[in-house]
């Protein structure tokens, strides 16, 4: 529930005790704010608000266009005046000249056809644009990975090897908006750079940097050698007490050290 008067909507704000170390909640009044006709529009947009005059972000007026104002995606809101992004520090104007916004998912927002936006608030990555061809076909593989006609974009950056085969690209490990490893008819490519030693066809991910294909074991982009590769496999580590094995009888961990992955063999008894 809202707390009003019949003057003010407040809010609760915290505030640090004098006679202790708690967080101590106190109300204080939302400027501006009308308690006959406030609500919240937190379905739409958290921390967003309106009433019978104007639309509030995070308890602060906006001074947007009211009768035109609305949300377009998580990132994005606007007006018939502005486009806006939604930012940790508030909601900001973007000088843009749009005629025509249109959402693609709660990522991505295409302006007239023509521009990609997308915004990224962690990591100091912010706004991030691409100039669109065409967009005529639009396939998303994930909420970061979209593919525009003949063009793969992957956390608002174009594919790292511009000659992928948008047609047959797939991807087949990553999280996040990180392409570990991905593929089309020609190539595999690892953290999207090309992999000439992999072969596409035969070429399959095991655990995460592990791969393999016919003829190789993968640990990232190396070739990793010793075990049998036919029959080289990820097991149940629950089941067995390791991670990959052969049939020969080797069996390894899968570990990390200082972010690369390495596969430490169990020591036969």
């Amino acid at each position: 529930n809202i707390p009003i008067d019949q003057e003010h909507v407040f809010k609760f704000e915290g505030f640090a005790s004098a006679t202790s170390t708690c967080i101590q909640n106190q109300l204080t009044i939302i400027e501006r704010a009308d308690p006959a006709t406030y609500t919240t529009l937190y379905h739409q947009l958290p921390a967003l608000a309106k009433d019978k005059a104007q639309y509030f972000y995070r308890y602060q007026p906006l001074n947007v266009d009211y009768a035109s104002f609305n949300v377009v995606n998580s990132n994005f809101v606007k007006d018939k005046n502005q486009l806006y992004v939604v930012t940790d520090k508030g909601i900001l104007s973007l000088h843009y000249k749009i005629a025509r916004v249109e959402a693609l998912n709660a990522a991505y927002i295409l302006l007239d056809g023509k521009k990609l936006l997308y915004y990224e608030p962690h990591q100091h990555i912010g706004l991030l644009e691409i100039n669109i061809p065409s967009s005529n076909k639009i396939k998303f593989l994930n909420e970061k990975t979209v593919i525009i006609d003949q063009l793969i974009v992957i956390s608002g950056k174009k594919f790292g090897y511009p000659a992928v085969d948008p047609g047959s690209f797939e991807l087949l490990e990553g999280s996040n908006g990180n392409a570990t490893w991905s593929r089309d008819k020609n190539h595999v490519y690892y953290k999207q750079q090309i992999f000439s030693e992999a072969d596409p066809k035969t070429f399959e991910v095991l655990k995460f940097a592990v791969a393999k294909d016919a003829k190789h074991i993968f640990i990232g982009n190396k070739i990793f050698n010793g075990p049998d590769v036919k029959s080289f496999k990820k097991v149940d580590k629950s089941r067995v007490n390791h991670d990959f094995e052969d049939d020969l009888g080797n069996r390894y961990w899968y570990q990390t050290n200082k972010g690369e992955v390495i596969l430490v063999p169990v020591t036969k008894k």
